[in-house]
């Protein structure tokens, strides 16, 4: 099956076309149990492969985009504490959109969506371009917004869809979650982006 694009965020798989016999039009080798079967395992995909938040991601035209496709890769997320409950929530709810964003609907919808790395060095890396262009004051808050832990999650093809990673950014990408897709259960590996003080850049990493 293939992903199209229906102008939502609702993601509809293709199914490929059947062989049809001659009285009533019913496939060839109908079975009524099969065919049962078969469309409730096809309704539970589509339910598992709605979008998180597709209420939202609606508002927007062509959202997620279709370059978007589901991944199965290791990937690498800033977090806040090991349970934290902001840990896997998208930007946008957390805080408002600032003002320049309301008009571009494509840093909208990916503000519905996770920030993620492609590797380990490349999240550390981005993180200490960022934490060390910052004043002290800003530091804090900085760590306190963004986490001062890299969590390591496998995202497999049905826990969303994401972009390529994007080279010059450190291999970052967005993914958005299908519904029951929960990435607190799928953290394989914590590391502290600091050392034991809190303040200062781990170096060993």
């Amino acid at each position: 099956m293939n992903r199209k694009n229906t102008g939502s965020s609702q993601i509809v798989f293709s199914a490929p076309e059947i062989s049809y016999g001659p009285i009533y039009g019913l496939p060839v080798n109908f079975s009524l149990t099969s065919f049962k079967r078969k469309h409730s395992c096809l309704a539970l995909i589509m339910i598992n492969k709605k979008m998180k938040y597709d209420e939202l991601l609606n508002k927007f035209p062509n959202c997620p985009a279709l370059h978007y496709q589901e991944v199965s890769r290791p990937s690498f997320r800033w977090i806040i504490g090991e349970k934290h409950v902001n840990n896997f929530i998208p930007i946008n709810l957390i805080s408002a959109p600032p003002p320049k964003m309301l008009d571009e609907s494509d840093k909208m919808c990916m503000g519905y969506g996770l920030s993620f790395f492609d590797s380990f060095s490349n999240a550390f890396e981005k993180y200490k371009s960022l934490y060390s262009r910052k004043r002290e004051h800003q530091r804090e808050q900085f760590r306190e917004d963004k986490g001062t832990i890299i969590a390591t999650i496998t995202i497999k093809n049905d826990d969303g869809i994401a972009d390529e990673p994007n080279y010059n950014n450190y291999g970052h990408f967005t993914f958005h979650e299908y519904h029951a897709t929960d990435l607190n259960h799928k953290i394989e590996q914590i590391t502290s982006i600091f050392e034991s003080d809190g303040k200062t850049l781990n170096k060993a990493i």
